[in-house]
């Protein structure tokens, strides 16, 4: 686990910007593209981020035990695109 500081830390290099989220289920791979995350809480630790609630990705995500937020680079437009719904 992180501590608390870290995870602040973190978010306040974050102003705003296009993270992909990814996740591993049942030994495939699921990737999006999202510009709507977001810091809820930092104790506990929480965050926000919007997937359509009916397509294939929200339903891998949501049986996936864990994901990964991946904030992106400018230069990094061609993988924000190839994950983009």
């Amino acid at each position: 686990m992180f501590s608390s500081r870290s995870f602040r830390d973190a978010l306040s290099r974050y102003p705003t910007g296009v993270t992909l989220v990814t996740a591993f289920h049942e030994g495939r791979a699921v990737g999006v593209t999202v510009n709507s995350f977001a810091r809820v809480s930092l104790d506990p630790p929480l965050i926000l981020w919007s997937v359509a609630s009916d397509t294939e990705r929200c339903a891998l995500f949501l049986a996936a035990e864990d994901f990964a937020v991946n904030i992106l680079a400018a230069d990094q437009r061609d993988l924000a695109n190839a994950c983009a719904a």
